[in-house]
This record gives structure tokens, C-alpha cells and sequence, in this order.
């Protein structure tokens, strides 16, 4: 199943183990989790900027296994 969206969470002094693949995004640092399958180009876009509530991104490329 496609992911169109993304949850981001603003987190200082975040430290990744190996369980996350590391993108950026104009200057914005993006941990993607390793158990999610992405294909060979994942494409992450700004969808909305909205005030209080921050940047909404959305993405694609990325998609979750269901078992």
C-alpha cells in the first residue's frame, strides 16, 4: 500500500540507530524506517505550509508490506 503522506516530528538531538535510512529535504534532515519498502527513487515534496501546525510533506515511492 503507497504512503501519500508523512508524520514529522521535530526532534532535537534525535539519534538514529540502524533501523533508520537517512534523506534530505532542503536543509531538513529525513529518517525513513528501514521496514518500510522504497523503491529506487523516492520523491519527497512540500504539499502545504500552514501556520501553527508547520510544513506538510508528502511523498512518493514509499509503501508499506502488509502480511
Amino acid at each position: 500500500m503507497p504512503i501519500k503522506s508523512l508524520w514529522i516530528e521535530v526532534l532535537k538531538g534525535f539519534e538514529p540507530t540502524k533501523n533508520y535510512d537517512c534523506y534530505e529535504y532542503e536543509g531538513i534532515n529525513i529518517f525513513i524506517e528501514k521496514g518500510l519498502i522504497l523503491e529506487e527513487d523516492i520523491l519527497i515534496y512540500r504539499k502545504l505550509k500552514l501556520p501553527f501546525v508547520g510544513t506538510v510533506l508528502g511523498s512518493k515511492g514509499i509503501s508499506v508490506k502488509y502480511l
